[in-house]
């Protein structure tokens, strides 16, 4: 969508950390918040307008299938989740296509496969959703539109059981990191001493892991062990998905002050994008940051976005209203922050969340095998008849999350809505019409 030191080759690059997607379960764009008594070092401002349109543009970049060879850590992104559902749907859908075509009108074939009974090709053992879905899926794909990725699809729940919901998607990341952390302590001789409450911070600029917890030494070692390729990056936006307020539960304080540098965060690596300048380092007199040949820095930025964007490499951006936002840090000053980022512990081979009960970690996961319990029983009551993986469908989603999520599918026509009514924000969202029957 690098760890240490975006460079200025890597604008299409951009984390998905601030992408729409990402920042979703987080805030709403303009809604960014700073608890009232916050300590006095916390600096930002309320705003009025959105959070700058170029994280949300630079999270549709097409690298966010791509890893880097170094990196260990498992992609934690939601979307990225979904890859392996559209791979599915696409490869069916396709294959579907190619013998619909055979037929001298393949849409009259595709409804008479499902609504048709009397029809020799009318498919069996479906639920009325279920023809609805296929049908309108493969009328995309013979007017070569891609299909949508449903959980009700039952080629999802043939190939998945369904699609995992985000919180099951968090807790396979993070078993993922801990697989991965734990084999590269092995590989390199890393011995965390018994007792050692191991703890990783990662800023949120250069991505960077900060090991404390441990001497000197050891934590020197383990950070250049694991910064490597976007472990640092994966890391942080695992963090940002597993705030507990995602989930209704208190919202730990290192969240708020995340929060709260957002905004400077997603300037610094804009400008780090266009210039590969880390511009909390340049010199800040007069109200102008100067870049380390004397220009001014937002002149050298103007001139790197418009040769990105005659050369097709950035998407067209609001640069006034980014200027704005650029000249309220500059005024404001910058400190170099080294605090800042977000923070969780390793102890005995298992990363866990700190500051609360409510995490994915040992000892935290109470909440989370609850619910999965609960829903389990649910549909055994059913039946069996099961469209979402550990209950998926059943489980309240995060409604902010699933809604981003939803806008960016429907404009890259990934999805497309049945209904109005499923989303409501705010507020909770509702299935309509009961359950299906078998027609």
């Amino acid at each position: 969508m690098s760890v240490s030191g975006i460079g200025s080759g890597a604008a299409k690059e951009y984390s998905a950390l601030y992408s729409n997607q990402a920042a979703a379960s987080r805030h709403r764009a303009g809604e960014v918040k700073v608890p009232e008594k916050a300590d006095s070092v916390v600096k930002t401002r309320q705003r009025e307008q959105d959070i700058p349109v170029y994280a949300e543009r630079a999270s549709q970049s097409d690298s966010l299938s791509q890893q880097d060879s170094a990196t260990t850590f498992p992609m934690p992104s939601v979307i990225a989740k979904y890859e392996k559902y559209t791979k599915a749907i696409d490869e069916h859908y396709a294959k579907v296509n190619e013998e619909n075509k055979k037929f001298d009108n393949p849409s009259k074939h595709i409804w008479d496969k499902y609504y048709n009974t009397k029809s020799p090709y009318y498919v069996k053992g479906l639920t009325q959703r279920e023809r609805e879905i296929c049908a309108e899926s493969e009328r995309r794909v013979l007017n070569g539109l891609p299909a949508a990725v449903n959980s009700y699809d039952p080629v999802i729940r043939k190939n998945f059981g369904g699609i995992m919901s985000d919180e099951e998607w968090n807790d396979e990341v993070r078993g993922g990191m801990n697989d991965s952390i734990n084999r590269l302590f092995a590989e390199n001789g890393i011995d965390i001493p018994e007792g050692a409450e191991l703890r990783l911070r990662v800023d949120p600029y250069e991505y960077k892991i900060h090991a404390g917890g441990v001497d000197g030494a050891l934590a020197r070692q383990i950070e250049e062990v694991l910064n490597r390729g976007n472990n640092g990056r994966y890391l942080y936006e695992h963090l940002r998905w597993c705030n507990p307020a995602n989930n209704g539960f208190e919202q730990p304080r290192q969240y708020l002050y995340d929060m709260a540098y957002q905004e400077k965060a997603v300037m610094w690596h804009f400008v780090n994008d266009m210039t590969g300048l880390d511009m909390r380092e340049l010199e800040n007199r007069d109200g102008v940051i100067y870049t380390p040949d004397g220009r001014n820095l937002w002149d050298a930025v103007t001139e790197q976005y418009n040769e990105k964007r005659a050369a097709g490499e950035t998407d067209a951006l609001p640069m006034e209203s980014l200027h704005k936002d650029y000249q309220v840090f500059v005024n404001e000053g910058w400190d170099k922050e080294d605090g800042r980022g977000l923070t969780v512990g390793y102890k005995n081979g298992s990363l866990y969340d700190i500051d609360t009960e409510y995490g994915y970690g040992p000892g935290q996961r109470e909440w989370l095998d609850g619910q999965m319990a609960y829903t389990e029983e649910v549909f055994s009551g059913l039946g069996n008849r099961t469209y979402g993986k550990n209950g998926t469908l059943l489980s309240r989603p995060n409604l902010e999350a699933m809604q981003q999520l939803l806008d960016y599918a429907v404009s890259n026509g990934r999805v497309v809505p049945l209904t109005k009514e499923v989303l409501h924000l705010p507020g909770r969202g509702t299935l309509r019409g009961g359950l299906d029957i078998k027609a």
